[in-house]
């Protein structure tokens, strides 16, 4: 008798797209933010986070926390920020979850309207609960009013309560300055983390158990592996890949689901491989499929002239590229039909195998310019060859043997010339005819008698000391006349000697010092 199908076992859907209430599961993280929130909403102590992945189960959260509010006397509203840009707009969307008129206002009076609405006790019972989903979208604006609007308090109890839902990135916004008010407010954050192996599987069957199936036989033992992979533990990806593998599983008349059918939806979902599976299993599975006739599909693998690309042992001793061509075409195939006697090689060259394996498409026949620069090029090798080993040393077999002296003597290059080699003419001898008489006529010194700017002002300064000098010596002695100096004539430009007579020196006085410095400043 065959197993009964999927849609038969099933009575109704057991992996919904949308979260619901009755389908939550209380995985270890999800618990434990649940009664976490529920705890600081009902006592007012602040804001309070709800953060995690995409998918993670966030909305599935809300969805519970509201029928838990809504049982302790609260009014529960709930946002969507997606539409919410404005302050205008958050108003009103508060305004028509508590069921109050909203339209044709303006901001304030929307404002004033909320505010009157939170104080009355009558209207709102024990408070609102505002849950907001998707928060990370808020602007810093809307995040502000929101935390106006959690101020208004009656009797030192908060009248509105606030829950964001959001991503990792609105915990990272809270970190700008401009919402350092805010933060300081948050009285809880709650993480939650995409399930593991064991809360997957438990995940999957208390689904199917709810929907009214008995996971123990539609379940394969392997398959709980396979969808933690597909899922990464994510409850709307387990959601996702799950209900496709039940809806293939039903059209093809199947009544077990096991890895291989999550691989199936998953590729099916995706439209991809799916990633865990192993390069040998693929390769089962394809061949376990008959090929259509007309088979236009790309084939991997060796090609039959792949072994000749294959790269030959490294030779021994010295390498000789004449030889190594010859090996070549000795185990190429053309050089296998040629010897079979194949006529349409009997016109060719004897390169012709070599070259056309090693150049594809290249001209395959030489010239007796190219065969020339070829046999020069092997004895220009087998010359290097041979001077490199020393004279009494017998090259080994397999190498080329040294070139005969006649040979060497032909090829040898000739002596090169010493540029620096060439007679030059003698540097010619000039003679000095006034060379003796320097030596014997020795120049005069050049002496000006006009006297410098420097030396005049150092003459000036030496004066300058040499009376400040005197007049601590000669302070106490009794004024005498001034012996009368000669001067002695000279020059308008010649230095001007003054010559005093032995005897007492005059006393200097104090202003004549400063009228020297005067006109020596003035120049």
């Amino acid at each position: 008798m065959p197993s009964p199908s999927l849609s038969l076992t099933v009575s109704q859907r057991a992996f919904p797209a949308h979260p619901r209430a009755d389908r939550y599961f209380a995985a270890a993280t999800s618990e434990a933010a649940r009664r976490r929130l529920l705890q600081c909403l009902v006592r007012g102590d602040g804001p309070a986070l709800l953060l995690g992945a995409p998918g993670v189960g966030k909305t599935m959260l809300l969805e519970v926390l509201s029928a838990d509010l809504a049982q302790q006397g609260l009014c529960v509203v709930r946002l969507a920020s997606t539409q919410l840009c404005t302050r205008r707009a958050l108003l009103q969307a508060i305004l028509h979850g508590l069921g109050a008129p909203y339209r044709d206002r303006e901001e304030g009076e929307l404002r004033l309207a909320l505010t009157d609405l939170l104080s009355d006790t009558t209207a709102t019972g024990e408070g609102v609960a505002l849950l907001v989903d998707e928060a990370q979208t808020l602007p810093v604006r809307l995040l502000e009013e929101l935390r106006v609007l959690a101020n208004v308090a009656v009797d030192g109890a908060p009248r509105l309560r606030l829950m964001l839902a959001a991503t990792h990135a609105l915990d990272e916004a809270f970190t700008a300055p401009e919402l350092d008010a805010f933060s300081q407010r948050i009285a809880a954050r709650c993480y939650l983390d995409p399930l593991n192996r064991d809360e997957t599987a438990r995940y999957v069957r208390a689904h199917i158990a709810v929907a009214g199936g008995d996971p123990d036989r539609l379940l394969a033992h392997d398959v709980y592996e396979t969808i933690t992979r597909a899922s990464d533990g994510l409850p709307r990806l387990i959601n996702q890949v799950c209900d496709r593998a039940i809806v293939m599983a039903t059209e093809q008349d199947r009544a077990v689901i096991d890895a291989a059918a999550i691989s199936e939806a998953w590729s099916d979902l995706h439209q991809l491989a799916a990633p865990w599976q192993s390069p040998a299993s693929a390769r089962l599975a394809a061949a376990s499929q008959p090929q259509a006739e007309s088979d236009s599909s790309v084939e991997f693998g060796v090609l039959d002239d792949e072994e000749y690309a294959a790269a030959p042992p490294a030779p021994q001793g010295d390498w000789n590229a004449g030889d190594k061509l010859h090996e070549v075409a000795a185990a190429s195939p053309a050089a296998e039909a040629f010897d079979d006697g194949d006529e349409s090689f009997e016109e060719e060259d004897d390169d012709l195998p070599c070259v056309a394996y090693a150049f594809p498409g290249a001209s395959t026949r030489f010239d007796e310019e190219e065969e020339a620069l070829l046999r020069e090029a092997d004895d220009l090798f087998n010359e290097v060859a041979s001077a490199s080993q020393a004279p009494s040393e017998k090259a080994p077999a397999g190498q080329p043997q040294p070139v005969s002296e006649s040979k060497q003597a032909a090829k040898a290059p000739q002596a090169t010339r010493d540029p620096f080699d060439e007679e030059f003419d003698e540097e010619e001898i000039v003679i000095d005819p006034f060379a003796e008489l320097e030596r014997v006529i020795p120049a005069a010194p050049v002496v000006t008698s006009k006297p410098s700017d420097l030396g005049r002002a150092l003459a000036a300064i030496d004066a300058a000391v040499d009376g400040l000098l005197a007049d601590e010596a000669f302070s106490a002695q009794p004024k005498a006349p001034a012996p009368k100096p000669s001067v002695v004539a000279a020059a308008e430009d010649d230095i001007l000697i003054v010559e005093t007579e032995d005897g007492p020196k005059p006393e200097a006085r104090r202003e004549e010092y400063a009228q020297l410095f005067a006109n020596l400043r003035h120049g």
